[in-house]
């Protein structure tokens, strides 16, 4: 837990860089690595991601000229590189996982299937194993879709996703592939 008072707690709740001067005169607020260091002096910049304190970058120094006054406004570039950085990040996962994904059931798409496919076959062959496959289709699927229409039959479809997620063991994949064929209904 990290105490409110020191200089990361004080940053990430102010959202402004703070300061310990001299850690001789507050003892209380020293985290055990800088004492084992020889650490007398520190400052903190927030990192912000998303508009909300996500972390800090801490600057510490065995003496507290080490660290003159004016030091907190130069982190603050760093810290803010840091956030964007953090962001910039965390959306390209975020659209690296909505590519690969379908979105109805969930589950890994037809493009993340065929590259773990080629993963798994070249493993197999490399280590002279076998490799399993098992391809299921949802019967008379489109009966569904023509009776109940297309939003009873997507409930449907997440259902069936989510029974068969509760089988797969850990390290296999169960993946959708949406159908190549085009239905029209009037």
């Amino acid at each position: 837990a990290v105490h409110p008072d020191s200089v990361r707690g004080r940053a990430m709740s102010t959202g402004e860089p703070a300061r310990v001067a001299d850690y001789n005169e507050v003892p209380e607020l020293m985290p055990k690595p800088f004492r084992d260091a020889g650490v007398r002096t520190s400052i903190a910049a927030p990192v912000v991601v998303d508009g909300r304190p996500w972390g800090v970058i801490v600057v510490v120094a065995g003496a507290p000229e080490q660290l003159p006054e004016g030091c907190e406004e130069r982190l603050m570039p760093f810290a803010r590189l840091a956030g964007v950085a953090i962001e910039n990040a965390e959306a390209r996962h975020v659209l690296a996982e909505r590519a690969s994904t379908d979105p109805l059931t969930l589950l890994p798409n037809h493009g993340a299937f065929q590259q773990r496919l080629a993963e798994e076959t070249m493993r197999a062959r490399d280590a002279g194993r076998h490799l399993g496959l098992v391809v299921m289709d949802v019967d008379h699927f489109k009966a569904v879709n023509d009776t109940f229409g297309h939003p009873v039959g997507d409930r449907v479809l997440g259902d069936v996703a989510r029974r068969l997620r509760e089988l797969v063991r850990d390290g296999e994949m169960l993946a959708r592939r949406t159908s190549s064929r085009v239905s029209s209904t009037a």
